[in-house]
């Protein structure tokens, strides 16, 4: 591995994370997540770059792309990648889900997973508007109602919504609403 130490530790790093993810999904059916270098969030091809050099480090591993996750930051430039990333039989999982709007754009974007936070946009809603919030009236967990309709209308994607963080009003609330037809 040639370049500089910043380019060795990066390398280092990807490198890593798929022996992790290897070695995940030997104890686990389905596939496991991993995220591309958060630099390039503001650049699709970057994004894309990165991705691609995962899933060959992954082929080099044994492990075939269908089990693998490409985490993506959900700015413009990140849905972008992950469209031509999925056109191309790479799925995607997108965080960094903030809004509406995002949720539509992965949606039409036709990606496989979407991930929001709805633990930060509950903690904003706290420091900002403060009163108790229910799983019924939580600001960072209602627009995960809206995310699914949204999906199940646009009929392109098959999306998973996980929750950042769950407490115990929350996961039961959300029961019936991870993986959508």
């Amino acid at each position: 591995v040639g370049g500089t130490e910043q380019a060795q530790v990066s390398e280092a790093c990807v490198v890593l994370a798929t022996l992790f993810g290897r070695e995940i999904l030997k104890i686990i059916p389905g596939r496991v997540s991993t995220e591309v270098d958060a630099r390039a969030s503001f650049d699709t091809e970057a994004t894309i770059g990165h991705a691609k050099k995962i899933i060959e480090i992954y082929k080099t591993l044994g492990v075939p792309k269908e089990r693998v996750l490409i985490k993506i930051a959900a700015t413009w430039e990140g849905i972008q990648a992950a469209r031509a990333l999925e056109a191309e039989g790479v799925h995607c999982n997108l965080t960094l889900l903030f809004s509406f709007a995002q949720a539509v754009a992965c949606a039409e974007a036709g990606v496989t997973l979407i991930s929001p936070f709805v633990g930060r946009i509950l903690d904003w809603y706290k420091k900002n508007e403060p009163k108790d919030y229910t799983a019924e009236t939580d600001p960072g967990f209602c627009p995960c109602n809206g995310f699914t309709v949204t999906t199940r209308s646009t009929a392109t994607t098959r999306l998973l919504w996980r929750p950042r963080s769950v407490t115990p009003g929350r996961s039961s609330s959300s029961v019936g609403a991870t993986t959508l037809p």
